[in-house]
């Protein structure tokens, strides 16, 4: 059965943001990799809740809309996901493998693209979890929205909106995909006046 593509978002950001997907059908061979496609481990934070995820370094995620340029670094990789924002490739290219398993994205790929890491809770590429950018921010609430752009000021980002979120006072701020917003949501979760921070992940349902 064809797996369901749906957004795999922390709890604060539910129904914040959503994507259209071409469902993809990975082969039976996909489902468990080796342990030795399996990079590093990140740690991150749904709110205040400590979340661990594995690297899977035989996978690579493009962001664009136009024509795939990952070819050009692997010309036998294999297109398993393609959305309208986002594509997958499983790799065979052993430099851009080995990069990937110490949880660096290859310079070769950071100068031809935008490409980012994929990720998985538990190891296993069944279920595909991806960072486009950007992180949900919660402020103290007795922050007004004037203090709320002066930290970000001080903290060198961009608001991009204020959240509709009744039970909190949420800002969507701005960020760099893969690692790069995994470490800005570590380190505005630790600047003065911040609740407690998430990225928004895209994600791909278990199959069955």
């Amino acid at each position: 059965m064809k797996p369901s593509l749906i957004l795999r978002i922390p709890f604060l950001t539910l129904i914040l943001f959503s994507l259209a997907c071409t469902k993809q059908e990975l082969r039976a061979e996909d489902k468990t990799p080796d342990l030795k496609e399996r990079g590093s481990t990140i740690i991150w934070y749904d709110g205040n809740d400590e979340k661990k995820a594995y690297v899977l370094s035989n996978y690579i995620a493009e962001f664009s809309k136009g024509t795939s340029r990952l070819k050009s670094l692997d010309k036998s990789a294999r297109l398993v996901i393609d959305s309208d924002r986002i594509k997958i490739h499983k790799l065979s290219e052993t430099k851009l493998i080995s990069s990937l398993q110490k949880g660096v994205v290859p310079k070769e790929a950071q100068l031809s693209g935008d490409y980012s890491p994929v990720f998985s809770e538990n190891g296993s590429d069944s279920s595909l979890m991806v960072l486009p950018g950007n992180v949900i921010v919660r402020m103290d609430n007795s922050y007004s929205e004037k203090q709320v752009e002066e930290w970000a000021k001080r903290q060198n980002v961009k608001i991009l909106k204020k959240l509709d979120i009744s039970i909190g006072n949420f800002y969507l701020v701005e960020t760099g995909s893969g690692f790069s917003c995994l470490d800005k949501a570590k380190e505005l979760r630790a600047s003065e006046g911040v609740l407690s921070t998430a990225p928004e992940w895209w994600g791909q349902a278990q199959l069955r």
